[in-house]
């Protein structure tokens, strides 16, 4: 399978939305669908997950799936409830560990999410309601992408030529 060894964020959604919508294991949340789904997210996690500037895209699509399937077992056990809870946790926990563009929105997003589920913060402070080792790891990972931002904006501007590109590609 070829889209497995790219790293093209987009060919990777494109991807996973196409199995989504045309796998009937996948769209009827068998067993062997999530399974399979839970398997590419991790692929394209591995494959593009760690791209500063686009590898959120692939986060937040893995957590939207996961959290479609906590809203569809909403009348689960509580047991398998709590499983998809964590599930998802353990994403926002991963991603908050890697140095990615727009950092801050993430974490919003995860006190926000973590409040939905009854757990008490303060939406205004920063680490509120946040475990200290996600803390410790978020920190280190903004600062690591402090480091490459300047690097990261000058191989994003537009009008750089592509030989400017390698060059700063090089130097970082």
């Amino acid at each position: 399978m070829v889209v497995l060894t790219l790293q093209s964020i987009k060919l990777w959604r494109d991807y996973l939305d196409y199995v989504e919508e045309h796998d009937q294991s996948v769209s009827q949340c068998t067993p062997s669908g999530l399974s399979k789904m839970r398997n590419l997210f991790e692929s394209a996690i591995t494959a593009g997950g760690l791209h500063v500037t686009e590898g959120s895209k692939l986060w937040a699509a893995y957590r939207e799936y996961e959290m479609a399937i906590l809203i569809t077992i909403a009348d689960a056990n509580d047991e398998e409830r709590e499983k998809q809870v964590q599930r998802i946790r353990t994403l926002f926990h991963r991603q908050l560990s890697v140095p990615l563009t727009d950092m801050e929105s993430t974490l919003s997003e995860y006190k926000s999410w973590e409040a939905e589920q009854g757990n008490a913060n303060d939406p205004g402070a920063d680490f509120d309601g946040v475990p200290s080792n996600v803390a410790s790891a978020y920190k280190k990972a903004n600062d690591m992408y402090n480091e490459r931002k300047q690097y990261e904006d000058q191989l994003s501007n537009a009008g750089t030529s592509e030989a400017d590109k390698l060059q700063e590609f090089v130097v970082c």
